[in-house]
């Protein structure tokens, strides 16, 4: 999964446009698949699932136009998917970003249908009593929205906010789940992999950009560029076991003078197992340990007193606990 702050990178609005794109397809092969040209379903009092073709533009514009628009509106929908992404990629207006990528996805869309169809698929039909709106598709809904965004950016969104900070945050979350039965054992797996591609920060509003992604900060925190967390999870009859690894990546002390003491801290593994009895269906036992091989916390030279990242890393070491719960 995408994480995205006040500003998409270049490649996460592609990403974006080209999902439209796809999902459009989809929905047009699904009801060419479905239905019989001219069929409709009634879905609601006001819409209907329809199965059109429309040779025009978005709304069915020009539709009898002869042929020629076909032609036409490829030439126009290349041209603009071009300009398009060379401003996304170029990163340039940022506050509209969102709306290139709405366009975009939805000019992709109905290209497609031009090129290989000869026409493009329409599916939405809303009415109400004898009144019908041209029939459109959810291309035609991503274009008027990127244009809806981009009318409205341009005329509410021009505000200097000279005192106001900014933050720009870019980055990928995955996890994985995997379930399956192991020597007799139920077990439940689970890895959560966090990579922290930019987090940049400004006080105000033309003041140059610090960027913290692989830094600890002193008083801002840690951001390392990598975490992860895995676990398993393991059940029979009356037993649970659990483990867990947490992974720190390593990072440099942004405040820190080079010297013998070193200003990077070093990635981390915590290590923490923990098993539990159901004596009955009220009664469980609990016992566990915390920081498996008593880990300590690396040395940072920038942080107050401490003399590390209290916000992040393990202080106390290894601890051990146990627990019992009563249901009543």
């Amino acid at each position: 999964m995408l994480i995205i702050g006040k500003k998409l990178s270049p490649y996460a609005l592609l990403s974006i446009s080209g999902l439209l794109a796809t999902s459009d397809q989809a929905v047009k092969w699904l009801v060419q698949q479905s239905m019989a040209y001219g069929e409709s379903v009634s879905v609601t009092p006001f819409f209907n699932w329809v199965h059109l073709r429309n040779t025009g533009a978005a709304f069915s514009l020009f539709a009898n136009g002869g042929g020629w628009q076909r032609y036409f509106f490829i030439g126009i929908a290349v041209a603009v998917s071009i300009f398009l992404i060379k401003l996304i990629l170029e990163n340039r207006h940022k506050g509209e970003a969102i709306a290139y990528s709405l366009i975009l996805g939805g000019a992709m869309g109905n290209l497609i249908d031009r090129v290989f169809r000869g026409y493009v698929v329409d599916s939405f039909d809303f009415y109400w009593r004898d009144w019908h709106w041209p029939a459109f598709n959810l291309a035609d809904i991503a274009i008027v929205l990127g244009a809806l965004l981009f009318v409205s950016g341009s005329f509410l969104g021009k505000k200097t906010n000279t005192n106001a900070a900014t933050e720009n945050v870019s980055g990928i979350d995955t996890a994985l789940f995997y379930n399956t039965e192991l020597l007799g054992w139920k077990s439940d797996f689970s890895w959560n992999v966090s990579y922290l591609n930019e987090y940049t920060f400004a006080p105000f509003v033309g003041a140059d950009e610090i960027e913290y992604a692989g830094y600890i900060t002193g008083g801002r925190g840690s951001y390392t560029h990598w975490r992860s967390n895995a676990s398993g999870t393991f059940m029979k009859q009356d037993w649970r076991v659990h483990y867990s690894v947490q992974y720190i990546g390593p990072a440099d002390d942004i405040n820190a003078a080079p010297g013998d003491i070193g200003a990077r801290a070093p990635s981390v593994f915590y290590h923490n197992v923990q098993g539990t009895y159901f004596v009955n269906s009220k009664l469980s036992v609990t016992g566990g340990v915390n920081n498996l091989f008593d880990k300590e916390p690396p040395y940072i030279q920038s942080w107050t007193d401490a003399n590390t990242d209290t916000m992040t890393y393990d202080l106390l070491g290894r601890q051990l606990y146990l627990k019992v719960r009563y249901s009543f």
